[in-house]
């Protein structure tokens, strides 16, 4: 599976440039947003029965820049490479059997995403579009607070370093000229368990961890180039 990934990472790096060495137009993006981020799997229970967990999104920043080649052979179909900064996690709320919450805690995640994403918009002069590919991410940071305590601990020893998973999304854009500013959602889906397994009181409440963000964007992208599109 690993070699599958990396055939077609390379794959879509050389149709890059490839249309970039055919004189295609080039465009620059600035993106900044929110990610709506939580686990999979964390743990569901505490071997108590009268306390249980419940898994809920961690609110987080993204921004990024990059830039997007039109493909020489094709007015619907665009090749999107981007550096971004995500923040994702999960926070996980401990809870009595009146369902009083008892604890909170945020685990908090910081990477640097590599995304390469094919753009397919359907109807060139139109609105909208889809967007499908992968990310390969460096673990910045990794860490969780439980409050109302504020006890911090630091993950990173315990979990993997380099993430990697699909993307898949939409998005809407209005040009003029060589400006558009566009709004997009993209599905982040982690395939790597980024849990060592390692056996600790702080990792064994996720023995299985993969990542999961709804990502919300706006930016702005400028074209280079003789036409703008």
């Amino acid at each position: 599976m690993k070699r599958t990934m990396a055939l077609t990472a390379i794959a879509l790096l050389f149709l890059s440039g490839a249309a970039y060495g055919a004189g295609a137009d080039i465009s620059f993006r600035l993106t900044g947003g929110a990610t709506w981020a939580r686990y999979f799997q964390l743990r569901g229970e505490v071997g108590i029965p009268e306390y249980y967990f419940q898994h809920n999104a961690r609110v987080g920043p993204a921004a990024g820049w990059g830039y997007e080649i039109a493909f020489p052979f094709s007015q619907s179909m665009t090749s999107l490479i981007s550096a971004e900064y995500i923040q994702k996690g999960s926070l996980l709320d401990l809870y009595d059997y009146s369902d009083e919450r008892l604890s909170s805690t945020s685990y908090k995640l910081e990477a640097l995403s590599l995304t390469q994403l094919i753009k397919i918009k359907p109807f060139p002069g139109l609105f909208p579009y889809a967007l499908a590919g992968f990310e390969l991410s460096h673990i910045l940071s990794h860490s969780n607070v439980i409050s109302p305590s504020n006890l911090k601990t630091g993950l990173m020893d315990d979990t993997r370093k380099i993430d990697f998973g699909l993307v898949a999304g939409a998005g809407g854009e209005l040009a003029a000229g060589r400006w558009a500013s566009f709004i997009e959602a993209r599905y982040h889906l982690g395939l790597v368990n980024l849990s060592k397994g390692i056996d600790l009181e702080m990792t064994e409440s996720y023995p299985t961890l993969k990542t999961r963000a709804i990502m919300l964007l706006v930016g702005l992208r400028y074209t280079l180039g003789k036409k703008a599109s």
